[in-house]
């Protein structure tokens, strides 16, 4: 899951669900408008996890190349977040472990 491109009205994130081989499941995107590009990839990464939910895969793998996002999803894991999207994004991941 990853993608964030900027659109002439804004920000929009797009990504992908691929499988284990790297082949193409389904694409999405978001347009967001104005927000930080930390946020947008944030917003990619839930999309993707409510997507791979609702299509019932029992485990996902998050790449995305931005190393600030991961970074905060993880240290979320050990302190709270004042992040509502960041929390989201944990509640999608716990129901994968």
């Amino acid at each position: 899951m990853d993608g964030a491109m900027k659109l002439d009205s804004g920000l929009a994130t797009r990504g992908a669900l691929r499988d284990r081989y790297g082949g193409w499941i389904i694409g999405y995107n978001r347009n967001l408008g104005q927000c930080y590009v930390l946020n947008a990839e944030l917003w990619d990464i839930l999309d993707g996890l409510k997507i791979a939910k609702d299509q019932n895969y029992d485990g996902v793998s998050i790449k995305t190349d931005s190393q600030k996002a991961i970074q905060a999803i993880h240290e979320s894991f050990f302190k709270t977040s004042p992040s509502a999207l960041i929390w989201r994004i944990q509640i999608e991941l716990d129901r994968y472990w």
